[in-house]
């Protein structure tokens, strides 16, 4: 270690900064990539639950037509569609 009144050279200085930027930049960009990939399976699961969703009106509008007059379906606890009594 030097003390502190003896120059350092400016490569030496150069080399610290050098290493120190890149750490950065590694960490920037593992939090990063890390952070798309969240997003990425957050937006997929968001597609498929629309996907369901509509899914689910259809079936329910092929039973409501079919049925020849308009009934009262409710969601149960198992999300499948039971007939009101």
């Amino acid at each position: 270690m030097k003390d502190l009144v003896t120059p350092v050279a400016v490569d030496e200085i150069r080399n610290v900064v050098r290493k120190c930027l890149e750490n950065a930049a590694l960490i920037n960009y593992t939090k990063v990539n890390e952070m798309a990939k969240n997003e990425g399976k957050m937006m997929r699961t968001l597609a498929l639950h629309r996907q369901a969703v509509i899914e689910r009106l259809q079936t329910l509008n092929v039973m409501l037509v079919t049925g020849g007059c308009l009934q009262t379906y409710a969601w149960d606890k198992t999300r499948e569609y039971k007939q009101d009594s």
